[in-house]
């Protein structure tokens, strides 16, 4: 009697306690009585909300023979799934008391444990659970349709479908997985306007249950969701197998979410078209894959991916496009390419795209994108002209020159003159004149390509415009036509302040041929830039005098080796030299004056001072708030603290030039005499030498080079009278 007492009594106290710590004593009590009758009590207390009460209760059940809840309740919040996933029917009454808890957590675990238990039992509490739970269940609700959906039973469909308009967006996208896993037709219409939900996760569980229905009624809907990026509408068009749905997703391969091109690959696939899941991998080279391919179905796939809001898929769609060839797409790549809206990016593989395509249009297309205010696009235009016909690019370029854009001229003017067409000689000469600088200078350019020598005239008189490029260009032009009349106003421009412009000039009479040239072009020699230095030396070779350039390599050592020449022509540029913009090149110049001076001519004695003042000025540095490039004083200046540096030379230089003068190179003598040639490379003449001045400095009597005889009174003696 005592035994049944006890048992009544905490059968009692399991099921009625309010306190947790009261209901787990009375499970562990009743394990200790070992009384069966306990053992339906204690199975449904493993769905009691306290964790401590749960595992008490599956320690008495062990202890009553049945120790397999042990393994499944722990006390902590995953006990549900596990009752759940045991597969054992008596886990239903634990996990239905656990529902009819308070606590919302263990409700859902609750709802989750029935689900994956997959009792039937179950569906009208879940039911339950999914049409009254208040505005702070929407977990208890969702985790509810989840497990309605994985029941699939079709006292279901209509609470899953009412669910479908939830407020909480997570219930609405169970509710449409559950609907998936019923099967039933009648949820087709519900789940086709659950694909406009506003919440994109509902729109894409909606498509993957009507690709489970299978119901040809969703195809279109399905299409339209398609368009509007759902990576699930295709794979659920896959399924349906309707070929309405081929050109669509087709389309769906440009798509900027590769996840999305990826599904409607395999969507192609089952639809019999496998072609495409080689070209489309997922990854950034998609497009371009298929540019290649030379598919003209994916051309619309191209187009939309250059709609793309994503700036890196639009340029690879425009390069894709390029290569695809298809003319269709040169309207949409003119847009392209004049969207201000765009990157740089987009507009300039757009002009290469435009290029290769090609079609009426193209060109005026490129001839506008010429005179764009970003270098990148006009260079990508002014590429893409190269690759049509020169045939069909004269005329157009012609008429550009008269376009209002400078840039555009000028490209025009440039692009003429590699075209090697002579009928653009009579426009190019117009544009000779035109009122911008980089148009003139292109003009220039051009004719000298062209080769025409009715452009001679107008190019010597460009010689003296006002545009340091157009005489440069006038120069190079002038050069290349090889016409002697430009000699003189080359030789003018051998004096301009541009090096630039120097150089130019002693190439141009280097081709020229005109040995007229030398004279203004040996004191270039000397010339303060190496570039012109080089140049002149190259333009005396052509004209007859290769010696200089051996001495002239365009480095500072250039002076000594001048020097040693000894030929009083190159003084007066080694004097200029004191003043060059680098003071490594004002050094080089005054250690070579220092080395003539031991024997100087008489044109160095004459400006004597001047050379020693500008040797012997201080080297310091000097403040300056800006630096002038045209300055013959700087080397180079610090911008940071706005001082200049490298003032003046700074080196000693003899007080009043050598008192003894070199004996001159008597004509005629009867004196005894040896032969002797003069060092001077622009000379090399044979003297004959009286045999008493071996040894002594002497001045050649046809160049003026003075040097120092070689031998001495050893020579003398063995030196043949010259009959």
């Amino acid at each position: 009697m005592f035994e049944w007492l006890r048992l009544w009594w905490n059968l009692r106290k399991l099921s009625r306690a309010s306190s947790w710590s009261r209901r787990g004593d009375a499970a562990t009590a009743l394990g200790e009585l070992g009384d069966e009758r306990a053992v339906e009590r204690l199975v449904k207390a493993l769905g009691d909300d306290g964790g401590e009460v749960r595992r008490a209760a599956a320690e008495a059940l062990a202890r009553l023979g049945q120790p397999v809840w042990q393994g499944l309740i722990q006390g902590d919040s995953e006990d549900f799934g596990r009752l759940g996933e045991s597969g054992e029917p008596r886990a239903y009454e634990p996990l239905i008391k656990a529902l009819g808890d308070g606590d919302r957590p263990v409700q859902r675990a609750a709802c989750e444990g029935l689900g994956k238990l997959g009792d039937a039992r179950a569906v009208e509490a879940l039911i339950e659970a999914l049409a009254t739970f208040g505005a702070f269940g929407e977990g208890v609700r969702r985790a509810a349709a989840e497990a309605l959906g994985k029941l699939a039973d079709a006292r279901a469909l209509e609470p899953l479908i009412h669910a479908l308009g939830d407020p909480d967006d997570d219930v609405r996208r169970a509710a449409a997985e559950g609907l998936g896993r019923l099967g039933d037709a009648r949820a087709v219409e519900p789940l086709i306007k659950a694909l406009a939900d506003d919440d994109w996760r509902v729109p894409g569980a909606a498509a993957e249950a009507l690709g489970r229905l299978a119901d040809p009624r969703a195809v279109v809907p399905l299409i339209q969701a398609l368009g509007h990026g759902s990576g699930r509408a295709a794979e659920a068009l896959g399924r349906l197998g309707d070929a309405r749905a081929v050109v669509p997703l087709i389309k769906a391969l440009g798509d900027g979410d590769r996840h999305i091109r990826r599904a409607a690959s395999e969507a192609l696939a089952r639809l019999g078209q496998p072609v495409w899941q080689g070209l489309i991998q997922g990854d950034s080279k998609d497009f371009g894959r298929l540019g290649e391919s030379g598919d003209p179905r994916a051309f619309k796939p191209l187009i939309k991916a250059l709609g793309d809001s994503d700036e890196d898929v639009r340029c690879l769609a425009a390069e894709a496009l390029g290569n695809l060839g298809d003319v269709r797409a040169l309207q949409p790549l003119m847009q392209a390419l004049w969207d201000s809206k765009s990157k740089l990016g987009v507009r300039v593989a757009a002009a290469k795209a435009i290029g290769k395509v090609k079609g009426d249009g193209a060109i005026q297309a490129l001839f506008r994108a010429l005179g764009d205010s970003d270098r990148q696009v006009h260079n990508a235009a002014w590429g893409a002209l190269q690759g049509f016909d020169a045939a069909l690019l004269v005329e157009p370029f012609i008429g550009a020159l008269g376009d209002p854009n400078e840039t555009v001229r000028s490209s025009a003017a440039k692009a003429l003159g590699e075209l090697a067409n002579r009928q653009a000689v009579g426009p190019l000469l117009k544009a000779l004149e035109d009122t911008e600088v980089a148009v003139r200078s292109a003009a220039a350019e051009a004719l000298g390509m062209l080769g025409d020598a009715c452009a001679v005239d107008p190019l010597m008189n460009a010689l003296a415009d006002c545009g340091h490029n157009v005489r440069f260009a006038a120069a190079e032009a002038l050069g290349g036509l090889r016409d002697t009349r430009a000699v003189d106003p080359l030789v003018v421009l051998l004096a301009e302040d541009s090096w630039g412009i120097r150089r130019a000039a002693a190439e141009a009479l280097g081709k020229l041929g005109d040995k007229r040239a030398t004279r203004s072009l040996l004191p270039l020699l000397a010339d303060c830039e190496s570039h012109v230095r080089r140049a002149a030396a190259g333009a005396l070779a052509q004209l007859g005098e290769p010696q200089w350039a051996a001495l002239v390599t365009g480095h500072n050592e250039d002076f000594a080796r001048l020097a040693l020449a000894g030929d009083a022509r190159l003084l007066k540029p080694m004097v200029k030299a004191l003043g060059a913009p680098h003071n490594y090149t004002r050094r080089a110049a005054a250690e070579a004056l220092i080395r003539l001076a031991a024997a100087p001519p008489a044109e160095m004695v004459s400006a004597w001072a001047e050379i020693r003042e500008r040797i012997t000025h201080p080297h310091k540095d000097t403040p300056a708030s800006h630096f002038d490039e045209d300055s013959d004083r700087c080397g180079h200046v610090d911008y940071a603290s706005g001082e200049h540096h490298d003032i003046g030379i700074g080196l000693e230089f003899p007080q009043q030039p050598p008192t003894r003068q070199p004996d001159d190179v008597p004509s005629r003598d009867s004196s005894p005499t040896v032969s002797s040639a003069c060092p001077n490379p622009g000379c090399r003449k044979t003297l004959k030498v009286r045999a008493e001045l071996l040894g002594r400095r002497v001045r050649c009597p046809s160049c003026g080079t003075i040097f120092v005889l070689p031998g001495g009174p050893r020579a003398a003696a063995d030196a043949r009278p010259d009959f």
